[in-house]
C-alpha cells in the first residue's frame, strides 16, 4: 500500500477569470507526454459547487469516465476510454471564487 507521503501528483494549474466566467486549466498528460490546456467558458452553467467540502465539479463533456488523475494544482481530471478529459474536480474552490456571494 502506498502512503500519501509517497504520492507525488503530476504538475497542473488552474486559473479562474471571474469577470468572464472562464476557467483555464493546464496539466501535463503523462500518457500523451505533453501539456494539455483547457478553456472552459460559461463555467457557472457547467459546474456544481459542493460547500460541505469546498469542491467544484465541472462537466467538460457528457461522457463517462474510466480513469482519474490528481494534479498538484489541487484538482482531479477524469478521462474517458480514449484518454480525453471529460470532467474536472477542483478542491479548495473558495480560493478561486467567492461561492457564497457570486454563485447565487
Amino acid at each position: 500500500m502506498v502512503s500519501l507521503e509517497q504520492f507525488e501528483p503530476e504538475k497542473g494549474e488552474i486559473c479562474y477569470d471571474k469577470r468572464k466566467d472562464v476557467l483555464y486549466v493546464s496539466f501535463y498528460d503523462t500518457e500523451k507526454g505533453k501539456w494539455v490546456s483547457l478553456t472552459i467558458e460559461d463555467l457557472k452553467s457547467k459546474s456544481k459547487y459542493f460547500p460541505e467540502d469546498d469542491t467544484l465539479w465541472v462537466d467538460i463533456v457528457d461522457k463517462s469516465s474510466c480513469e482519474s488523475e490528481y494534479f498538484s494544482g489541487g484538482f482531479v481530471v477524469d478521462f474517458d476510454e480514449s484518454g480525453e478529459p471529460v470532467g474536472l474536480e477542483i478542491f479548495g474552490w473558495k480560493k478561486f471564487f467567492d461561492t457564497e456571494r457570486d454563485r447565487k
